[in-house]
């Protein structure tokens, strides 16, 4: 009898940002979600630190010039570079 494998990715992460010395109710909240959409893994990052050092990474602008090359033809890759560029 197989045994089903449970799934080893961590809940997505997101930082949350105010805008500084806006302490009411109606203050702007944005969350920053924590994982790269253009890569191949969709890795996720525990601070934006280390998100903005994957942003910053050969790997990474490797795999953002592949996506907006494939994007002029594939639109599923049109679909994961809109996402990233949000």
């Amino acid at each position: 009898m197989a045994r089903s494998r449970k799934s080893t990715k961590p809940p997505l992460v997101m930082a949350t940002t105010a805008i500084p010395g806006d302490n009411t109710a109606s203050s702007i909240s944005r969350h920053i979600p924590l994982f790269c959409s253009v890569c191949p893994e969709n890795p996720r990052f525990s601070d934006v630190s280390h998100l903005l050092t994957h942003i910053a990474s050969k790997g990474h602008l490797h795999h953002e010039t592949q996506t907006k090359l494939k994007a002029h033809q594939d639109i599923t890759a049109a679909v994961k570079l809109q996402r990233y560029e949000e």
